[in-house]
């Protein structure tokens, strides 16, 4: 048999490879600050905004994209930010609601059991743990506790 292995060609571009490098830097170092997130966005979005532009003056823009001022490429950048971090407080309120919830429930369920506790007057002796206690009146006028396990 004969096997040829030929390794796979990849379409990618310089500039992928290098994007994709610094994707990889920076989940390696953890998540970066706003700002630098911000700026890095922004300086990306410039040098094609630069491109576009330089590409138009001489005549060579390619059909079908659309001019974006620089104003209007920070508001929606800033835009895209409020939209995330609105999500992530709409996702904190909704775990705290839930932990709450779960917090009342776990009250309400041990609130039950003190209940129905309450309603069997049924003492379990300490001693033994496996039998009730009864109540007996002593000749003096007090009353008395015992178990079979004869615990008094």
């Amino acid at each position: 048999m004969d096997c040829l292995t030929t390794s796979p060609k990849y379409n990618t571009t310089i500039e992928q490879k290098l994007k994709a490098q610094r994707a990889a830097k920076l989940y390696r170092r953890s998540s970066p600050k706003l700002r630098d997130l911000l700026r890095e966005k922004c300086r990306i979005r410039f040098k094609e905004a630069r491109h576009n532009s330089y590409a138009r003056m001489r005549s060579i823009n390619e059909e079908g994209e659309e001019h974006i001022p620089l104003k209007d490429l920070l508001r929606q950048e800033i835009s895209e930010l409020d939209f995330d971090i609105n999500l992530q407080k709409e996702i904190y309120n909704e775990l705290i609601e839930e932990i709450n919830e779960w917090f009342a429930e776990q009250q309400e369920g041990e609130e039950n059991y003190y209940v129905e506790v309450d309603k069997t007057d049924a003492l379990i002796c300490p001693v033994c743990q496996k039998s009730n206690l009864v109540v007996y009146l002593n000749k003096d006028g007090r009353y008395n506790y015992r178990c079979k396990c004869s615990a008094k």
